[in-house]
């Protein structure tokens, strides 16, 4: 009668757990290479993106799309629901970004403009808007996306406004073109403009 060691049982096992250990090995080294791919996206900041323009009209009064300009005003926009100040005392400048409300439907922004002898004018625009969750992978931050579906706003300094891209994102895109009128240029412009039409009619609308 033949007897099976203690010894002879394990040398019998040890194949099939070593098999085991480098299955789970390779399902662990899968796991982690999964994790490494990944990326979430370092530059996440969602913010509407404005950029500012000259506009022109015809003799009839037809809208004719400007040159890029830096507007020579002192501009303050303030979120009009809540009083909060985006930006204060903005000079110079040819573009700005501002924050999208995440929920409320529409937001309304007052834009305040302070010229050189500190009179100002202001302008209301309102932005509507459909807000959705985006995930870029689910180990990622949630982030508030935004589409644009119209816009409104009154024309005391601002001539038009367009609407570039309609989406609201991380993406760095153009989302509206504001025409100015164009008397709302830098001194410099303005200077540059008047030394090339000297002796031309004015047709600057205010």
């Amino acid at each position: 009668m033949s007897h099976t060691s203690l010894h002879d049982i394990l040398d019998r096992r040890r194949p099939a757990c070593r098999l085991l250990a480098r299955a789970a090995t390779a399902m662990l080294m899968l796991a982690l290479t999964a994790c490494d791919d990944v990326t979430c996206p370092l530059n996440n900041t969602v913010e509407s993106i404005y950029n500012f323009y000259a506009s022109a009209r015809t003799e009839d009064g037809t809208f004719v799309e400007g040159q890029a300009i830096g507007v020579g005003d002192t501009i303050t926009i303030v979120a009009i629901d809540t009083a909060e100040i985006y930006i204060n005392k903005l000079y110079n400048a040819d573009n700005c970004k501002l924050p999208v409300s995440f929920y409320r439907p529409a937001d309304s922004l007052r834009w305040v403009f302070t010229d050189s002898k500190g009179a100002t004018a202001s302008d209301t625009i309102v932005i509507f808007k459909t807000s959705h969750h985006h995930f870029d992978d689910p180990s990622c931050p949630v982030h508030i996306w935004h589409h644009i579906d119209s816009i409104a706003f009154t024309d005391n300094v601002i001539d038009t406004i367009i609407i570039a891209s309609p989406e609201v994102n991380y993406d760095g895109l153009e989302n509206f073109k504001i025409y100015f009128r164009t008397n709302q240029s830098s001194d410099e412009e303005q200077t540059t403009d008047a030394d090339d039409d000297t002796g031309s009619d004015d047709d600057t609308q205010s």
